[in-house]
C-alpha cells in the first residue's frame, strides 16, 4: 500500500490516474493556445462577434455603460473585485472572495 503521508513537506508520488489526468489537461490547454494562436481569437470567438461586443460598448452613453455596470455589480452570482489605490504590496490583503 503507497504511503500518502508527506515528508518533509514533499508530496506524494502521482498516482497513474493522476498523471494521466495531469498529461490530458496539458494536452488539451496546449491544443487551445496553438487554436488561439491560429485565429487569433479564444474559442467561440471569431472577428463578427468581437464587432458585435466592440459595436455595443463603442456605441453606449456613459448612463448606459455606469447602469450596465452597476446592474452586474448588483446581479446575484456575480463576484467583483474593487480596486484600490494602495501600493500592490498590500493587494493581496484585501482581495476578498
Amino acid at each position: 500500500m503507497p504511503n500518502n503521508s508527506l515528508v518533509d513537506g514533499l508530496q506524494p508520488p502521482l498516482t497513474s490516474v493522476e498523471t494521466d489526468v495531469i498529461l490530458g489537461q496539458f494536452m488539451f490547454l496546449k491544443k487551445e493556445k496553438e487554436n488561439i494562436k491560429q485565429s487569433g481569437f479564444p474559442p467561440g470567438w471569431d472577428a463578427e462577434r468581437v464587432k458585435r461586443v466592440s459595436a455595443h460598448y463603442e456605441s453606449q452613453s456613459e448612463e448606459e455603460a455606469v447602469a450596465e455596470d452597476e446592474a452586474a455589480f448588483e446581479a446575484l452570482g456575480q463576484k467583483v473585485m474593487e480596486g484600490c489605490q494602495q501600493s500592490p504590496a498590500n493587494l493581496k490583503e484585501r482581495v476578498y472572495f
